[in-house]
C-alpha cells in the first residue's frame, strides 16, 4: 500500500508542457512493485510420501481414527440391535409389543381375601347346630341341664353399690368452724405500718445515687 501510494505522488502527466514555459525535464513513471503472492510459496516436497507431508501439519485423533474406509469383513455391528435388542426392529428381532391381560375381579382385595370356600363339611355344621338347639337349653345363655349361668360381670363385682350403713360409715366429720362472734378489728400493735402505695412509691434512697471509687480489679497470676 505504501509503494503504490509513494508511485502516485511521483506519478506526472505525460501531456507536454506550453511552449511559453521552460523547458523541464518530464518525469516518467515506473510500475509500482505488487505484493508477493502468497499462494505461490508452496513447500518444496519433492521425492516426499503423502505420509510424511501428513506428519507436518496437526491433525486431530479423529481424523486418524475415522478415515472412513470401510474395515475388512463387511459392515460394523451396531450395538444398538444387541443391547437394544425387541425395542425395535432390528436384524436380530423385530419390535415385540406388549401385550397385558385385562383386568377382572381377581385384582380386587376383597375378592381374593373372602374366596368361595367348599362345601365339604356341610354335613359336620348341621350336627353341631343340632346339638345346639337340642336338650333343655332353651339360649344361648343358659347353660347344660343341671348348671345355672349367672348374670352378674367382673365390672359389678369390682364395683358394686353401697349400702346405707356403708355410706354413713364413709361420710368424713365436718370441718365447718364453730358458730359465734367474730372480731374484725385488730387489738394491739399492728404489724404492717406501711401501706402499699408507700412501699412501692416511696423517695428513693439517696446514698444509692451518689459516686463511689471503683476498686481495683484483682491478679489472676496467682490461680
Amino acid at each position: 500500500g505504501s509503494a503504490r501510494l509513494a508511485c502516485a505522488r511521483r506519478r506526472v502527466s505525460p501531456m507536454a508542457p506550453p511552449s511559453s514555459a521552460p523547458s523541464t525535464p518530464v518525469l516518467r513513471s515506473r510500475p509500482c512493485p505488487r505484493p508477493p503472492d502468497t499462494a505461490s510459496f508452496k513447500p518444496v516436497v519433492c521425492g516426499t510420501s503423502q505420509d510424511d507431508v501428513r506428519r507436518l501439519y496437526f491433525s486431530t485423533s479423529t481424523a486418524s481414527a475415522m478415515d472412513g474406509r470401510q474395515p475388512p469383513g463387511g459392515s460394523c455391528e451396531n450395538m444398538a440391535d444387541v443391547h437394544a435388542i425387541g425395542q425395535r426392529d432390528s436384524k436380530y428381532m423385530k419390535y415385540q409389543k406388549k401385550r397385558v391381560p385385562l383386568i377382572n375381579r381377581t385384582a380386587c382385595v376383597y375378592t381374593r381375601d373372602y374366596v368361595k370356600l367348599p362345601l365339604g363339611a356341610k354335613g359336620l355344621d348341621k350336627q353341631l347346630a343340632e346339638n345346639f338347639k337340642g336338650g333343655n337349653q332353651a339360649s344361648c345363655l343358659a347353660g347344660p341341664p343341671g348348671v345355672k349361668i349367672a348374670s352378674k360381670t367382673k365390672y359389678m363385682e369390682d364395683f358394686r353399690p353401697l349400702s346405707a350403713k356403708e355410706t354413713g360409715a364413709a361420710k368424713p366429720k365436718s370441718c365447718r368452724p364453730k358458730r359465734g362472734r367474730t372480731t374484725t378489728l385488730p387489738s394491739g400493735e399492728l404489724l404492717e405500718r406501711k401501706s402499699a402505695s408507700h412501699l412501692q412509691y416511696g423517695a428513693p434512697d439517696l446514698n444509692l445515687a451518689r459516686a463511689s471509687r471503683a476498686p481495683p480489679p484483682q491478679t489472676t497470676l496467682g490461680m
